[in-house]
């Protein structure tokens, strides 16, 4: 019902939190529009913390009638909008760090006792002339196996539960293919590594000592 004359116009975007639904919003002078509290902006190329006691003085020193409730950096409101976001990440990726190291030692331990169990083949391969990298690299090789299988199976589940952990996100998509790309990357770094000690044990098969155990 009144008239208004637009200054600038700004990008719609969230006021509390960063997933909360987008609406519309308008800024209008306080002298129009009074309320009970003002936000200030103040931008400086300082550290705005040590700025805290400046501004409170300058207000104070202004004679106006007001009470500076409370100064934070943007950094720290930043902070806060993302609060549940920031646990839920820690929650996640603690859960992640467990199921990885699971996985490793699931892979060590089935590596581990697969070479135990073909010592002596080992060993009747090295005395055939088999040189310790080629049994070490089979070891790797078979353990490679593995996790190619496991790596499609981790696919489809996660795409299975995307949808549960869409609203944990952020300016990523829940079928993100980097992510996913990334996430492989790292999985088969930790197996590898997981196979790593089983392969050199391979390699350090005796085959006198393997011949007499067969």
């Amino acid at each position: 019902g009144q008239d208004r004359q637009i200054v600038g116009t700004v990008e719609d975007g969230p006021q509390h939190d960063l997933l909360e639904n987008i609406r519309p919003y308008a800024y209008f002078p306080f002298a129009q529009m009074p309320t009970g509290g003002l936000t200030f902006f103040i931008g400086t190329d300082r550290d705005p913390a040590s700025l805290a006691a400046a501004v409170r003085s300058a207000i104070r020193s202004s004679g106006a009638d007001f009470i500076v409730w409370e100064t934070m950096t943007l950094r720290q409101l930043m902070r806060m909008a993302r609060s549940q976001q920031r646990l839920a990440w820690q929650i996640s990726g603690a859960l992640a760090l467990t199921g990885l190291l699971l996985a490793a030692a699931g892979l060590f331990g089935v590596t581990l006792f697969a070479v135990a169990r073909r010592t002596p083949e080992f060993g009747i391969r090295m005395a055939m002339g088999a040189t310790p990298s080629r049994l070490a690299r089979q070891v790797l090789v078979e353990a490679g196996r593995r996790i190619a299988i496991a790596l499609p199976l981790g696919w489809f589940l996660a795409w299975l539960g995307r949808h549960a952990i869409a609203k944990l996100l952020y300016g990523v998509a829940p079928d993100d293919p980097w992510t996913f790309a990334a996430a492989s990357a790292v999985v088969c770094l930790i197996g590898c590594l997981a196979a790593l000690h089983p392969a050199l044990r391979a390699a350090r098969t005796d085959p006198g000592t393997a011949l007499r155990q067969e």
